[in-house]
């Protein structure tokens, strides 16, 4: 698939339902944002990409890891994989409040706010 477009059309209902709904929770956190699609996984960026979330056989993944919030990282213990990107399982409900803190510390970790000395 070499568009978004595609790549929704391409999904079962519930996937796609469950992408939708973190677009739209992006999109409402960083209205700035654009959206992208690649790697086979929608895109968020501002200047540069700063999450990406995809749907796969069985899981909704949620890419790259978290590296910087530690309470992140704890909080979303029980769906990281080894390398530390999170996974939430489609026979499960899908947890948007935290892939809201997962976008959150994401979106900190690539765009840092500048400390004033």
């Amino acid at each position: 698939m070499k568009t978004l477009q595609e790549y929704l059309a391409s999904l079962a209902p519930k996937k796609k339902a469950a992408l939708n709904q973190v677009r739209v929770m992006v999109k409402q956190m960083y209205p700035q944002s654009t959206e992208s699609f690649s790697y086979g996984m929608i895109g968020f960026k501002e200047g540069k990409i700063f999450l990406y979330v995809g749907a796969f056989s069985n899981h909704i993944g949620v890419y790259p890891p978290v590296m910087e919030c530690k309470d992140t990282i704890r909080l979303t213990r029980q769906w990281r994989n080894v390398k530390g990107n999170v996974l939430f399982p489609l026979d499960q409900p899908i947890p948007f409040p935290i892939i809201r803190k997962v976008a959150e510390a994401l979106h900190k970790q690539y765009h840092p706010t500048e400390v004033k000395p």
